[in-house]
């Protein structure tokens, strides 16, 4: 009887075990049915995004490396797999994003690829038509750099450009079309501004302006004054009108170089300084007509003024004067902000240290000023013959020099509704940034047109200029050539007047897509692209974007050389 009960035992234990392995080989089954599914539908998503990434990198391709062609504006549908493909561009440099999805499922496979250009010497956003007339020279070619770009770029078409005249880097000539390519019409451009600067539109370059202070291009500031501190931060001093934008727009849904043309913004105001100022005790009032920082009320940091006053010396430290209701003369101060509601003349401003000035009324700047800040709510008259550096001059007026020849501008920061200079100007290196806001785009005789008749110079090879026109017109006549050196950048409809002036670095015009224009190019019209002035603007302005050069053409075998992939 013990045996059969040992028997028993042995029987009830087997089946157990029996029963385990039974379900231990069923749970692995279904373990291995899931897991091959699962391995089935990874891959059938893999291949689905793969295919996205395949197929907007085609479509780049056949347009000749336009990375928006990429775009999709539809999702795909590969074998049932529901593939989402979006681009966006940094330079010639394309990203990519493939995301398929199938029930719960999701695969992403980003990659990179090499798109064809950026910005070409000359490039236009518009509805717009090149004419040529023959006698002109566009050259995206700089050998001296080995860097070359396309010649002309326009979101419209090119006409009567003759066999010949349009030609690849590597030949020379007087006149013609010359780049990587020389051409390229109808190219379908949403926004130029992210590239030229380092901003993502117009809304955030014109906050960018507003919100900084100093670097090496700028040591007055832009729209900051980095002498004045309020709560350890510096004082915001402009305030532009965005055209009711509190972001970057979609360019798909928003043109906003349109907008900026229809609500006028791109323009500023100058903010109050009024409950800046603190209440300043008797012991720090003056009541004389000559200030002299260097010697009078050292222990006073804000100073109040009683009467018309000249102020000179340099103060140990920055000081404030606060001399709203009195005349203001500068002969030589520094390390000073001065405050008034009546005008200010600088006699001359040779010292280093920084001088800061404010007031609602107009400046006259009579001599040599170096490290000088001006912010005024009237016109600011340039009446020397001598030079103006380092400095920033702000106004929501004009900029005026019609009285005096051989007047430079070094290293000068303008924010201004325009300039007026009927005299001999030379602008070497510096930031012009105009808005004008003409009735015609191209009436030169509109009393918000800028005009430049005379000059040596606008920028040179070794200090050129940074010019941002915003709805205006520039109007450049001289009996001589004039040398333009540098960026000229547009942003909505804007003109150019011009005689006899020759361009070397780059011109940008960022117009509504319904802005209709047509650009005569013809004998006269010379611009020459030159890869070291970006540079050049790029280390001065860290908001400058620094260009690619064309060194490949956008071949498929191209393409996949320079095309990474990863997924999760």
């Amino acid at each position: 009887m013990k045996n059969k009960g040992y028997v028993l035992l042995i029987v009830l234990i087997l089946s157990v075990i029996i029963a385990l392995i039974g379900a231990g080989l069923a749970f692995m089954s279904k373990q291995g049915f899931l897991s091959t599914r699962a391995n089935t539908l990874f891959n059938k998503l893999q291949k689905a995004s793969h295919y996205g990434i395949n197929e907007a990198i085609r479509r780049i391709v056949v347009s000749q490396g336009v990375c928006e062609e990429g775009i999709f504006n539809q999702d795909l549908n590969v074998d049932g797999v529901r593939v989402r493909v979006s681009t966006s561009r940094r330079g010639i440099l394309c990203a990519l994003r493939a995301e398929a999805t199938l029930g719960g499922a999701r695969q992403v496979i980003v990659a990179t690829t090499q798109g064809f250009y950026g910005i070409g010497t000359f490039t236009v956003k518009a509805n717009e038509r090149v004419e040529w007339l023959g006698g002109a020279y566009v050259s995206g070619c700089d050998s001296q750099n080995s860097c070359n770009i396309p010649g002309i770029i326009v979101s419209g078409p090119i006409n009567g450009v003759p066999p010949g005249a349009a030609k690849n880097c590597g030949v020379t000539g007087t006149t013609g079309i010359y780049g990587t390519p020389p051409l390229k019409p109808n190219v379908r451009f949403y926004d130029l501004v992210p590239l030229t600067f380092n901003v993502n539109c117009f809304y955030e370059l014109l906050h960018m302006f507003e919100t900084e202070d100093n670097y090496t291009g700028y040591p007055m500031g832009l729209g900051k004054n980095p002498f004045w501190k309020i709560n350890n931060n510096t004082r915001q001093d402009i305030e532009f009108d965005k055209g009711g934008l509190t972001s970057c727009p979609n360019p798909l849904v928003i043109d906003e170089p349109e907008l900026v043309w229809n609500r006028q913004a791109g323009d500023f105001t100058i903010r109050s300084w009024t409950n800046d100022i603190p209440s300043i005790p008797p012991k720090c009032e003056f009541n004389g007509n000559a200030l002299n920082l260097s010697q009078d009320l050292p222990t006073c940091t804000w100073i109040r003024v009683k009467k018309d006053v000249n102020i000179t010396g340099v103060a140990p430290n920055i000081k404030f004067v606060n001399a709203s209701g009195y005349q203001v003369t500068i002969s030589n101060a520094g390390n000073a902000n001065v405050i008034t509601d009546k005008t200010i003349i600088v006699e001359s401003k040779t010292v280093s240290e920084p001088l800061i000035l404010y007031t609602t009324n107009k400046v006259t700047i009579n001599g040599t000023a170096t490290y000088i800040r001006v912010v005024s709510q009237g016109n600011i008259e340039l009446k020397t013959p001598s030079t103006i550096s380092n400095s920033t001059l702000i106004t929501p007026n004009s900029i005026i020099n019609t009285t005096h020849n051989n007047l430079t501008l070094k290293e000068v920061n303008v924010f201004a509704r325009r300039v007026n200079f009927t005299q001999t100007t030379t602008i070497s290196g510096g930031m012009y940034y105009l808005f004008g806001y003409v009735e015609s785009v191209c009436n030169s005789n509109d009393p918000d047109a800028s005009i430049v008749t005379t000059s040596a110079n606008i920028g040179t090879l070794e200090t050129p200029v940074l010019f941002i026109m915003v709805n205006s017109c520039l109007r450049v006549t001289n009996p001589t050539p004039i040398y333009f050196n540098g960026i000229f950048f547009a942003e909505g409809p804007t003109c150019i007047v011009y005689q006899n002036i020759r361009f070397t670095g780059i011109s940008i015009w960022n117009e509504p897509n319904n802005f209709e224009n047509v650009d005569q190019l013809g004998s006269g019209f010379y611009i020459q692209f030159n890869y070291g002035i970006i540079n050049t603007l790029n280390n001065k302005f860290w908001y400058v974007r620094r260009f690619e050069c064309i060194k490949d053409d956008p071949l498929p075998y191209a393409q996949a050389i320079l095309t990474y992939h990863s997924s999760y």
